[in-house]
């Protein structure tokens, strides 16, 4: 979803406890992780904790991340969920370690609160809660609530039932910006997450990177909007067609000139997201609809390659059925109509 946005680039370490299991978060935390302090602090921008126990990561990873944060500036968002923030699904909570240090609210070990609620702004100014029109956006279904926001942080938001649990709370930490962001956000399902059927659910998400990474976001949300989702669905078709030449390579089909199509898709897309980076969006927007019109040629170029296959495939099959249905008739009437491989039987008599 973030690569939507052509100025993030994601970095994926899988570690959710409670669908993982312990080994496996363990085993993918050594395999995934950066290996020195060096390669977390200068490759990366900011850290993204989603529904990830603390009881899996070392020491030396929590100070990584916490150091990183004060002294060279990354951002770091921690959102709702059974692991998240004080959590109750896994010991210790967050905020025992050191990475709760920076965080924006002091964890308080409580049950994740299930019930539907919307967001009510309370800094409609700050930038992240100006960018995109929050009031339309769907509603939550749980929270990590009972958190409390520390000295110096501001409440962004809160959830609009009478308790007014704290929602999204920043707070600025040495040189780097923390968000903790309390509803349940990582499932992309509309079913468990409503506020991912919003329209601008990729747009939020890739607005909070930009917001910790301490960069200007987008004046003209709707312009981005719709440029993001471009690529979003180019990404979702490209695969479409690459499935079905892949289908259509099965049949010996011919794909070269598809192929070269996707390929020249793919060039213009690159370089509008180039475009993008370098904020010429007009150009962008040109070059990615002359990518739509290379990838609508491939599928054509794929169907038609498809077709050819399948015709001769459909021929030879034909030309077999029949020759075989031929060659057991021929058979078949020499040996019972013809009988030419036969003597007829010649008159007896019963002798007395």
């Amino acid at each position: 979803m973030l690569s939507a946005d052509p100025t993030l680039q994601v970095y994926l370490v899988p570690a959710y406890l409670y669908g993982m299991g312990y080994d496996m978060v363990r085993r993918s935390l050594r395999t995934y992780m950066p290996r020195t302090y060096a390669k977390l602090a200068d490759s990366h921008d900011v850290i993204y904790i989603c529904d990830s126990g603390a009881s899996a990561y070392t020491t030396t990873w929590l100070e990584w991340m916490s150091d990183a944060v004060v002294a060279d500036g990354l951002g770091l968002i921690m959102s709702g969920g059974a692991e998240s923030f004080g959590g109750h699904l896994t010991t210790p909570s967050w905020g025992d370690t050191s990475v709760g240090e920076v965080l924006a609210v002091d964890c308080h070990v409580t049950p994740l609160l299930d019930r539907f609620f919307r967001l009510v702004v309370t800094k409609p100014h700050d930038p992240l809660m100006s960018s995109l029109p929050f009031e339309t956006a769907p509603a939550f279904h749980t929270i990590n609530s009972q958190a409390s926001p520390k000295e110096g942080a501001v409440i962004l938001a809160v959830e609009n039932l009478p308790a007014r649990n704290l929602a999204a709370v920043v707070i600025q930490v040495g040189r780097g910006r923390s968000l903790a962001f309390m509803p349940y956000i990582a499932n992309p399902s509309s079913i468990i997450v409503p506020f991912a059927g919003w329209e601008f659910y990729i747009d939020f998400l890739c607005n909070v990177m930009i917001y910790l990474g301490q960069a200007p976001l987008p004046a003209d949300y709707l312009r981005i909007h719709a440029l993001r989702s471009k690529l979003s669905v180019y990404s979702e078709l490209r695969r479409m067609v690459i499935d079905f030449l892949s289908f259509a390579d099965t049949f010996g089909a011919n794909t070269a000139q598809a192929d070269a199509r996707i390929t020249l898709g793919d060039g213009r897309v690159a370089e509008a997201r180039a475009l993008y980076i370098r904020k010429e969006l007009d150009e962008s927007e040109a070059l990615i609809v002359q990518a739509f019109a290379s990838l609508d040629e491939a599928q054509k170029l794929t169907m038609k390659a498809k077709d050819r296959a399948l015709a001769w495939v459909y021929a030879i099959e034909w030309l077999a059925v029949t020759g075989t249905t031929l060659s057991c008739g021929f058979v078949l009437w020499s040996l019972m109509v013809r009988r030419r491989m036969y003597r007829e039987v010649g008159a007896t008599r019963l002798a007395a």
